[in-house]
């Protein structure tokens, strides 16, 4: 008899709220460019995860939550320099970026994000999971 592989998968609609509308591709929408969407918009991941329900996919992964992180787990892969910049974007539009568009609510659903791919790592290095997929938002 083969061995199962058990595989986790991070998913959270709250991922897909990631506003990153008022751009076309990379760039911007302005007086010159009409407005289309961001190359990292919803759409895609959100038909990834319906395509892995409806062929059955998903039922045969195993669920995992994200976490919330700390400053201190963040401060392991940024600089506190550039988190700082995050923060102050919280609760309002901008641009992080060259092509990191933040809405009201991006810097909390970035966290949500974070913590969903630490989670995933956690699951397998603690052998919950054999293997794991983050299909999140912000990447």
């Amino acid at each position: 008899m083969a061995a199962t592989t058990r595989t986790g998968f991070v998913w959270h609609e709250i991922y897909m709220w990631h506003d990153t509308s008022g751009y076309a591709g990379l760039f911007e929408a302005n007086e010159h460019i009409q407005p289309y969407r961001h190359y990292e918009a919803p759409e895609a991941k959100r038909r990834i995860r319906n395509l892995l329900e409806v062929s059955g996919v998903l039922e045969q992964l195993v669920p995992i939550l994200a976490v919330q992180p700390t400053d201190a787990d963040l401060l392991r892969v940024h600089t506190g320099a550039y988190l700082d910049k995050v923060k102050a974007l919280d609760g309002k539009h901008g641009v992080l970026d060259g092509e990191t568009k933040v809405a009201l609510a991006s810097v909390k659903i970035a966290r949500l994000s974070a913590g969903g791919a630490m989670a995933a790592v956690a699951a397998v290095a603690e052998g919950r999971v054999q293997n794991a997929s983050a299909l999140t938002r912000p990447p």
